[in-house]
């Protein structure tokens, strides 16, 4: 069949992996030979065995909406993404000042001079009328001006590679356990890895 990559042509989007077909990035040239290795039929029962493990330990999720309400298990690709060490310093500090700027919004709002309402940039009705907006917690100083201690900063690439926020997450720090079980699983289905 030619393998595991045969066929494969990535067409409109940025790949992760390969420059173009055959050719993988020098970060995953090491990845993509084992994945090689592995073959078609063992890398399908490994992902077989993924996603028994996440039903085992209920790793799963409903689709809002979803008229049959079956529970899934959470999507994982098994081949991890790299992002070289400079790459994602790149990406680390954007995503630090992103946090810190939330941090200090949340806090002008919550406990300062509600700055970003008073100079017009966002309008008071925004912000009141948010789900996430707790009028209990108005005039409570918190320490640092720590108002999410957890943040889920979802990233996409554009077709041309450049990281884009998708969205925040500073609600509810649920996706981290997936972030956790994910690293679980592949050192558990791909050890080598």
């Amino acid at each position: 069949d030619g393998g595991v990559f045969s066929g494969y042509e990535p067409d409109g989007f940025f790949d992760e992996a390969f420059t173009a077909p055959g050719t993988p990035r020098p970060h995953y040239e090491r990845l993509i030979r084992f994945i090689e290795q592995l073959g078609d039929e063992e890398l399908a029962r490994r992902a077989h065995l993924r996603d028994a493990s996440f039903r085992t330990k209920g790793i799963t999720f409903t689709l809002i909406g979803d008229e049959d309400g079956l529970e899934r298990t959470f999507p994982m690709d098994l081949l991890p993404r790299i992002i070289p060490a400079d790459e994602w310093a790149v990406v680390e500090a954007g995503l630090a000042q992103r946090v810190r700027t939330l941090n200090k919004f949340l806090d002008d709002i919550y406990a300062g001079e509600q700055a970003a309402i008073r100079d017009g940039i966002i309008p008071r009705h925004v912000v009141t009328s948010s789900d996430g907006f707790a009028r209990e917690a108005m005039g409570i100083h918190v320490p640092h001006g720590a108002r999410c201690v957890v943040a889920g900063i979802d990233l996409v690439r554009d077709a041309q590679g450049i990281y884009r926020v998708l969205e925040d997450n500073v609600r509810n720090p649920s996706g981290v356990s997936y972030v956790l079980e994910n690293r679980a699983a592949t050192a558990r289905i791909l050890p080598r890895v």
